[in-house]
């Protein structure tokens, strides 16, 4: 077994980008659609993260500020594929009675 990777410390987006799709193949993966704005709150919470070291890097801010000004005229959407699970998932529905 490998090592344990060191823990990073974590930035949580919510409700970023949509799900308009699963894809049920190799362990399964959940299409995301992101939009400009869920580019600019990834590379602000980057940003701001950057920011945050002790000694931050200025090319990178000064990069990432200008791709933060650029993203409103990003004239297109990303869609990702997020894997469900590594190797198999098994899905089960579960329907419920309309008067509940």
């Amino acid at each position: 077994m490998g090592r344990k990777p060191k823990a990073q410390k974590r930035i949580r987006l919510t409700r970023f980008g949509a799900c308009i799709g699963m894809v049920f193949e190799d362990g399964g993966a959940a299409e995301m659609l992101m939009m400009p704005l869920e580019l600019k709150r990834l590379l602000c919470a980057w940003m701001e993260q950057e920011s945050q070291k002790p000694k931050p890097d200025e090319k990178t801010l000064a990069a990432l500020n200008v791709l933060t000004r650029k993203v409103r005229k990003f004239d297109g959407a990303i869609v990702t594929e997020v894997p469900i699970a590594q190797r198999k998932v098994r899905f089960e529905p579960l329907f419920r009675d309309s008067d509940n």
